[in-house]
């Protein structure tokens, strides 16, 4: 999948995109949580970005969280990010971001951030040496000692068990109240257009963009997540 049918896809789930997974939305509720205090010690004033914002949920979470927090956000959606906006804007936060459409080459970098959020994203790009890129140019734009969380979808596809681990994420996802139809065309986005990894594979990706001490902090299905420091 290249980056227009990416951006395709989810502008065309944009309008929809929280409905459809309100069912699983403790899963993220509980990423957010241990989010929110991977930031915790940063400086009240404190800007993060927000890369991949779709619909704004982290945002808004850390938002409501750290009062004083301004936060830039890149989406390559554009209609992603008017859903994005406008939820902002209907809850009050909308005059502490600033909105970038397009991809993270495309902002600037100066590095003026405190922290970088990278929530589902990174597993989209198939070749390790563009995910690290993209690392890369996370860390870019972080000042010295800036904090990334990042969460994507890991599993050691050539695992015995990873048919069992799929089948356990299937029946999660079954909760959102997709059909037989639906789970077999996201089992093959899995096998074509998503590069499931294993934890240990994503970390030495991300270290190889510019961070240290990655340490894993939270895991539900096949989500884990991991927090690092600019190197």
């Amino acid at each position: 999948m290249n980056r227009e049918e990416i951006t395709d896809l989810f502008d065309q789930q944009a309008t929809i995109y929280d409905d459809n997974w309100q069912k699983v939305k403790p899963i993220k509720d509980a990423m957010h949580l241990v989010l929110q205090a991977a930031f915790r010690d940063l400086p009240d004033d404190a800007r993060i970005l927000c890369v991949g914002s779709g619909t704004g949920q982290e945002v808004v979470y850390l938002a409501q969280a750290f009062p004083s927090f301004q936060f830039t956000l890149v989406e390559p959606a554009p209609t992603m990010m008017q859903v994005c906006r406008a939820n902002l804007t209907r809850l009050g936060y909308a005059s502490r971001c600033e909105f970038h459409v397009g991809y993270l080459e495309n902002l600037s970098h100066t590095p003026i951030h405190h922290a970088a959020t990278s929530l589902l994203v990174s597993h989209f790009l198939m070749d390790p040496a563009a995910r690290s890129e993209f690392f890369r140019e996370i860390a870019a734009r972080l000042l010295p000692g800036g904090i990334l969380f990042n969460a994507d979808l890991m599993a050691d596809t050539e695992s015995a068990d990873y048919p069992a681990v799929l089948n356990l994420w299937m029946s999660v996802l079954h909760q959102t109240g997709m059909d037989a139809a639906k789970k077999q065309e996201i089992r093959e986005t899995y096998e074509r257009d998503v590069a499931i990894l294993p934890a240990h594979k994503v970390v030495s990706l991300i270290e190889a963009g510019g961070f240290n001490r990655a340490l894993a902090c939270y895991q539900a299905g096949m989500i884990t997540a991991h927090t690092a420091f600019k190197s």
